[in-house]
């Protein structure tokens, strides 16, 4: 009867926890959460993991003072040239690619999630996408980001790695077609020339769009961003070769 319900929700209700204080779901908040869950809705999402050697990076990130981001910025902008289907989106039936390599990275403000592009990302030195992505990021945090900071990304990149983060699986950032996640560096184990010896490992995982980029394709790309951030580091770095 209506009765007997009325006293269940109410039961209910009295064994419910405190509520200390309610969140309107708004401005950044509101709109990073409606597009992650339409594109999770929407976007059939498939992860690919890789581990990393990160030592040469490390030495260029001394040497030059780079942010890890932007070191891996750099390298996922040199692989996206060689990896054109990754730089697309999906749109009227039509699979386009992208003509421009327009890296956005995810940064963590008050106000929510906000992903600054840096533009033509392929074509900027090491230094340049360093000194990019500091502003890009101070602007963010202090919210005077301007509408064409923010638009025609083409790529992203989220490290959660300073927060002792190992391994994480990302939500696309729609209308693209993959993002690329890192997680902190750790010193494991590895056998170098039959040797058991210490290395620095970050763990890259790989979020794709299954509708674009099949699994064969979205593998040579992370392999290629792993190339270059272990072997081909001089061609990262122009600008600081000894």
């Amino acid at each position: 009867m209506e009765e007997d319900v009325k006293r269940c929700l109410e039961g209910q209700s009295e064994l419910s926890p405190r509520v200390k204080e309610e969140l309107l779901l708004t401005g950044i908040r509101k709109t990073t959460a409606d597009r992650v869950a339409s594109s999770f809705r929407t976007a059939p999402h498939s992860f690919i993991i890789m581990d990393v050697n990160m030592r040469n990076a490390e030495r260029l990130h001394h040497k030059t003072g780079a942010s890890y981001t932007a070191i891996l910025v750099r390298a996922s902008a040199q692989a996206l040239r060689e990896s054109p289907i990754v730089n697309a989106t999906l749109k009227d039936g039509k699979i386009r690619v992208y003509d421009e390599i327009n890296v956005g990275v995810a940064v963590s403000t008050e106000r929510g999630l906000v992903v600054p592009i840096i533009r033509n990302a392929d074509k900027k030195e090491l230094t340049q996408t360093s000194s990019k992505l500091a502003e890009l990021a101070e602007k963010a945090r202090q919210g005077i980001l301007s509408k064409e900071q923010l638009i025609g990304g083409t790529f992203t990149v989220t490290n959660l790695g300073m927060y002792d983060v190992d391994m994480f699986l990302p939500i696309i950032n729609p209308p693209e077609a993959a993002i690329l996640a890192a997680g902190r560096i750790v010193q494991k184990p590895v056998v170098v020339n039959e040797v058991v010896m210490a290395q620095p490992l970050m763990t890259l995982t790989l979020a794709y769009d299954h509708r674009i980029i099949d699994g064969a394709p979205a593998a040579v790309f992370l392999g290629k961003i792993r190339k270059i951030l272990e072997e081909a580091l001089d061609e990262l770095a122009d600008s600081v070769r000894s």
